[in-house]
C-alpha cells in the first residue's frame, strides 16, 4: 500500500469513528413520551407541576444544613406542632429554588418587597410589621421563613401555618440594632411557600449613634485593687450627639444598685460626668463587670445610655485542697484528725510544675491580694467538733483544722464549712468520711 492509499484509508477510518460517536450521543437523547403521549427531548426536565420535593429530597436538604421542613398534604399539623422548623439559616442553597420551574407564589407583600425600617438607635431594637397576603382562591402552606442575619427575629411563628384564600398574616420582625454596625444596613427575609418559588424581602434602615463617651469603649474602669475594701472612684464623660448635642439631660439609674453608688455632674450643656463609687467592699474575684443604664430624661424618646463598670478585684479564691477525705477507722481510733488547707497559692503543691510557672504563680498571688487585709477579713462558721486556726503567709492564708470524732456523731458523712470576707461568700471546704470504709465502719457497729 502506497502513501496515498494509506492516507485515504486513515481518513475513512476516522470518519467512521466520528459517525459511531454521533449516533451513540443521539441514543442517549432519544425523545421519551411524556404524560400527554407527546415526545419530550429531555427526560431530566420536570414539568411545572412536578415541584413538590420527595421525602428523600427533603432529607438531603436537612443533611446539607437546610432548615425547611415539609409535611405531606394529607397530614394535619397542629398550630403548635414543634416538628415544623422555622429556624434561620445562612445556607444559600435555599435560594437556588429561584431558578427552578416552580411557579411564582400567589403572595403579596403589602408595602412592597423593599421595606423601610427607618432609624434604630445604637443598642436599641425596633419592631416592624410586614403583612403577607394570599392572593389566590386556594390555600397553601409555608415551608419556612429564613433570615440572612440573626439580628432579625420573627415573633410568633406558628407551626405548620396554612395560608387560607385571601388570608392576611401580620409578620412581626424584631430588628436588633445592638447587633448591627452604626450606619446604613440591608438585611434579607425570605418567605418560602411550599410548591412555589420563594419570595425575598429586603429591609433597609440605619443604626444611629446618639451619644459618645470618653473613653470610647464606654467602660468605667477602676483598674486593679488587691483589697476589695479599699476606697476607689472612677468616672466617664458622656456627650449627646445630633439632636441631643448641647441639650441632653441625664438622670440617675431608676433602680438603685446594691453594690455601686452613682453621681452625675453636667460639665457643660449636654456633657455629663458619671462617677461610680462602691457602697461597700467588692467580692474577691478575678474580674468585676457590671452593666449600667443611665436614663435620658430630655429630650424624651431615647433609650438609656449603656455603660459598663469593670476592673479587677483581688482574685478568685478557692481552697487547695478543697475536698478532704478522712479515714473513719483512724478517726474512731484516735478520736481526732488534723490537716491543713490554704486559700491562695500553696508552694508545697508545686510537684510537676516548672520553676518558671511556680514563680509566675507566686508573683500573681503576692501582687493581686493583700493577704494581711484578707487575714483580718476572712470569717468562717465551724460545726461542733471542728476547730480551726488561720496562719498568714506570703501567698495566702493557711487553715489548720482539728476534727474530732464527735463532729460525725449524728451520722453525717460530710461536713461543709463556708468562708466569707467583707460579707461576700468565698469558697466552701468539704470534709468527707471515705465512703467505703465508712460503710464498713457502720456495718461493724451494727453487728456489735
Amino acid at each position: 500500500m502506497n502513501d496515498l492509499s494509506l492516507r485515504r484509508f486513515s481518513f475513512w477510518m476516522l470518519l467512521a469513528l466520528l459517525v459511531v460517536s454521533v449516533l451513540g450521543c443521539g441514543r442517549d437523547a432519544n425523545p421519551t413520551p411524556n404524560g400527554n403521549g407527546e415526545l419530550s427531548e429531555s427526560p431530566n426536565v420536570q414539568s411545572p407541576s412536578e415541584v413538590i420535593p420527595s421525602h428523600e429530597e427533603v432529607t438531603t436538604q436537612a443533611e446539607k444544613g437546610s432548615e425547611v421542613t415539609l409535611e405531606d398534604d394529607n397530614e394535619e399539623v397542629e398550630q403548635d406542632n414543634p416538628d415544623l422548623d422555622w429556624g434561620y439559616t445562612d445556607n444559600e442553597e435555599f435560594f437556588s429554588m429561584d431558578d427552578s420551574p416552580r411557579e411564582i407564589a400567589p403572595l403579596e407583600i403589602v408595602g412592597g418587597l423593599d421595606q423601610d425600617v427607618g432609624n434604630i438607635y445604637e443598642g436599641d431594637h425596633k419592631v416592624i410589621t410586614i403583612v403577607l397576603r394570599n392572593t389566590s382562591d386556594e390555600a397553601w402552606k409555608l415551608a419556612a421563613i429564613d433570615a440572612s442575619c440573626s439580628c432579625t427575629n420573627i415573633d410568633g411563628l406558628p407551626g405548620g401555618m396554612m395560608m387560607a384564600p385571601h388570608m392576611e398574616w401580620p409578620m412581626r420582625v424584631n430588628v436588633d440594632g445592638g447587633s448591627i454596625s452604626v450606619g446604613n444596613f440591608t438585611r434579607d427575609i425570605t418567605v418560602m411557600p411550599r410548591d412555589y418559588k420563594p419570595v425575598r424581602i429586603q429591609l433597609h434602615g440605619k443604626v444611629v449613634r446618639y451619644y459618645e463617651a470618653q473613653p470610647r469603649n464606654r467602660q468605667v474602669n477602676f483598674g486593679e485593687i488587691d483589697d476589695p475594701a479599699k476606697p476607689w472612684e472612677a468616672s466617664i464623660l458622656v456627650s449627646g450627639l445630633g439632636e441631643l448635642q448641647g441639650k441632653m439631660k441625664l438622670a440617675l439609674p431608676e433602680k438603685e444598685d446594691d453594690q455601686l453608688d452613682f453621681s452625675l455632674a453636667e460639665q457643660e450643656p449636654g456633657v455629663w460626668k458619671v462617677t461610680v463609687k462602691p457602697k461597700r467592699p467588692l467580692p474577691y474575684r478575678t474580674t468585676f463587670s457590671q452593666s449600667v443604664k443611665i436614663p435620658i430624661v430630655e429630650p424624651e424618646g431615647y433609650p438609656e445610655v449603656r455603660l459598663e463598670v469593670v476592673g479587677r478585684s483581688g482574685m478568685s479564691l478557692r481552697f487547695m485542697p478543697a475536698n478532704i477525705k478522712l479515714d473513719p477507722d483512724k478517726l474512731a481510733e484516735s478520736g481526732v484528725v488534723r490537716f491543713s488547707t490554704q486559700l491562695g497559692f500553696d508552694p508545697s503543691r508545686t510537684q510537676g510544675r516548672s520553676s518558671r510557672n511556680v514563680q509566675q504563680l507566686q508573683d500573681s498571688y503576692a501582687s493581686n491580694v493583700d493577704w494581711d487585709k484578707f487575714y483580718e477579713a476572712v470569717t468562717y462558721e465551724l460545726p461542733a467538733g471542728v476547730e480551726c486556726e488561720k496562719v498568714n503567709t506570703r501567698f495566702g492564708v493557711r487553715f489548720d483544722f482539728t476534727v474530732k470524732a464527735e463532729a460525725f456523731s449524728n451520722g453525717e458523712a460530710a461536713l461543709r464549712i463556708p468562708f466569707s470576707a467583707y460579707g461576700h461568700p468565698l469558697s466552701s471546704l468539704q470534709i468527707h468520711l471515705e465512703e467505703n470504709r465508712a460503710n464498713h465502719h457502720r456495718s461493724g457497729k451494727e453487728a456489735e
